[in-house]
């Protein structure tokens, strides 16, 4: 069994989960190549790159609750999200939903940044299932997103050259 993982996500991480998001929002056909990248990566670098996704989807859901969808509630985005999502994934990927689910749990405790072994040892082992956590915190941040253009009156990919142009400039 694997030790407790210390994540540290750092800007690459967030670079390639945005790289991912943008091709899974404008064009899906595209990201094949990613998601194979992804499930050859080391287990510490696909937690990494889980989290990054995760986090996106949670800032973007705070985003659209600031500007007044989801009641102005973030928690009540993100919950409304996450519900969309288990919904949207639970047929055909169950497995996908639970550890998508036990990451974004692992992660909202206030000041965690350790994942349990048990986790890291499940996304190590069980990479076709690490691969559905990823697209559903991917299709969890899209909805945020999409929250977030209405809101803003701007169109999604506006908003995506906007965000990937901040960060390029913090690179």
């Amino acid at each position: 069994m694997t030790e407790a993982l210390h994540v540290v996500v750092d800007g690459e991480h967030v670079r390639r989960s945005f790289g991912m998001l943008t091709g899974f929002i404008l064009a899906p056909e595209t990201t094949d190549g990613l998601l194979a990248e992804f499930a050859e990566l080391p287990v510490e670098e696909r937690v990494c790159l889980l989290a990054s996704t995760r986090t996106m989807w949670h800032i973007f859901a705070k985003d659209a609750a600031t500007l007044g969808a989801y009641g102005g509630s973030t928690e009540t985005a993100v919950q409304v999200i996450r519900t969309e999502t288990d919904t949207l994934y639970a047929k055909t990927l169950p497995s996908a939903v639970t550890m998508a689910n036990r990451l974004d749990d692992a992660l909202a405790l206030r000041g965690l940044t350790h994942i349990d072994a048990a986790l890291v040892d499940d996304i190590g082992d069980q990479p076709a299932h690490a691969l559905g956590a990823l697209g559903y915190f991917l299709r969890a941040t899209s909805i945020a997103i999409f929250a977030c253009a209405v809101q803003r009156g701007c169109p999604v990919p506006e908003l995506l050259a906007a965000v990937g142009h901040k960060l390029a400039l913090a690179a």
